[in-house]
């Protein structure tokens, strides 16, 4: 007992002296975080921003993005949409393992909440997916993400379509896994029967586009060519074979975010009504698949590139040494914009610092830590 006790003592007394000699070297900055500050001053028809960037106790690389709005946003808190999860493991799903589907529910909820988005985040079931689509009234406040590759038969098949009119009255689609609106999944474990019938199958596009604007490629190909979007907001999901034609995306004056190839880009926006679709074009797989696209679904949601911000005004990149700090100032004319959000993230590999502002002509709100 005796010597349990000497054991114990002797580990603590070493732990405290390891301690006190760090803390002795380096006293100020053992616990130092890092830090984004930032004030603004309206100088008559241009907004003077200072902003100050602490590396704190390790080296980072930061990304400050400047976006201008079309809307007057008043409040960061008050911006970020409600995101819907459509997630139901006793319902079919194609195109995404059991696995990554799961992956890509923890990892959205995980990745917002250490970004602070502000919105409400939930999960539901093909049946709370009847009753959301139903509620036409909240649509242009919500986001709707399908994880499984195809639509439940609670909301779509070749006789009824829930989904489109939700969209057209305000709504944001997210869709990934196999072709855009082939399959009506049935509630049951056994694999999707690619030939049944009951699959609007190519007509499931015409159901929303009114003609086919996805031809999928033969392989698995993949876009090297970056766009301005993907660029700024360093979007890395590539795949291409299952993405909307670029012709398609410029006729219906959608917008081209992700990574391009020949003819087609990983991810594609098309305006329909009041709401939008965005379709990534690519299966899933794998965890780190699923990780890929919830990482690039964040950037979007938190850059508002989608709805009020779409307008990229300005990017800087920048490089902390330890402990370094750096004052910057940068000025933005008011021409056309109501109002503007700047976004600063950590692009470090499993970086987690994420600071937003919205700027008007009345104050500035912040997000993020």
């Amino acid at each position: 007992m005796k010597n349990k006790i000497f054991e114990t003592m002797t580990i603590i007394l070493l732990i405290l002296i390891i301690f006190s000699e760090i803390t002795i070297y380096d006293p100020l900055n053992f616990f130092s975080k890092p830090n984004l500050t930032l004030d603004y001053t309206i100088k008559g028809d241009r907004i003077q921003v200072n902003y100050t960037l602490s590396a704190g106790y390790y080296p980072m690389n930061m990304k400050m993005l400047i976006f201008g709005c079309y809307y007057n946003l008043s409040n960061i808190s008050k911006i970020d949409k409600d995101i819907y999860i459509y997630y139901d493991p006793t319902y079919q799903s194609v195109g995404v393992s059991k696995i990554a589907a799961k992956a890509i529910v923890g990892h959205l909820i995980s990745e917002l909440k250490i970004r602070r988005y502000n919105g409400k985040v939930k999960v539901v079931n093909a049946t709370e997916l009847k009753e959301l689509l139903l509620k036409k009234s909240i649509s242009n406040k919500s986001v709707l993400i399908i994880t499984q590759g195809a639509f439940p038969d609670t909301v779509y098949s070749l006789e009824y379509n829930l989904v489109k009119p939700w969209i057209e009255s305000g709504g944001t689609l997210i869709w990934v896994g196999d072709m855009f609106a082939y399959y009506s999944a049935k509630k049951s474990r056994e694999k999707i029967n690619y030939l049944d019938p009951w699959h609007p199958r190519e007509y499931g596009q015409r159901l929303f586009f009114n003609d086919i604007i996805i031809i999928p490629d033969k392989s698995y190909t993949s876009g090297d060519i970056d766009t301005e979007y993907s660029a700024t907001l360093n979007l890395k999901f590539d795949y291409t074979y299952l993405g909307i034609q670029i012709s398609e995306i410029l006729i219906r004056n959608g917008t081209i975010i992700g990574k391009m190839s020949k003819d087609k880009t990983s991810i594609g926006l098309i305006p329909m009504g009041k709401g939008k679709i965005i379709i990534f074009g690519g299966r899933l797989f794998k965890a780190e698949d699923s990780r890929t696209f919830v990482e690039d679904v964040s950037q979007l949601l938190l850059s508002h590139i989608i709805d009020y911000c779409p307008d990229i005004l300005d990017v800087k990149s920048y490089s902390l040494n330890r402990k370094e700090i750096l004052k910057l100032d940068e000025e933005i004319p008011k021409v056309k914009y109501k109002s503007f959000l700047i976004y600063m993230f950590q692009t470090d590999i499993e970086g987690s610092i994420f600071n937003r502002w919205i700027i008007n002509d009345k104050k500035s709100n912040r997000s993020g830590h």
